[in-house]
């Protein structure tokens, strides 16, 4: 696992750490959690078919 520095607006770090006390999870694991659902998020937007359904390689991780 990679580590990474990201700075947060102190807003956005307490809604963070709250959220995170909320769930009962470290800060880190719920900002993973959050990363991965807006990957898994554009990678549905973008593949998703003409016909406006997701493709079948839409969900796998590459």
């Amino acid at each position: 696992m990679k580590r990474r520095t990201v700075k947060l607006p102190d807003d956005l770090d307490a809604r963070a750490r709250e959220e995170a006390v909320r769930r009962g999870m470290s800060l880190s694991r719920w900002l993973r959690e959050a990363v991965a659902s807006q990957v898994r998020t554009l990678d549905l937007r973008t593949h998703q078919t003409d016909s406006g359904s997701p493709s079948v390689d839409a969900g796998r991780p590459r």
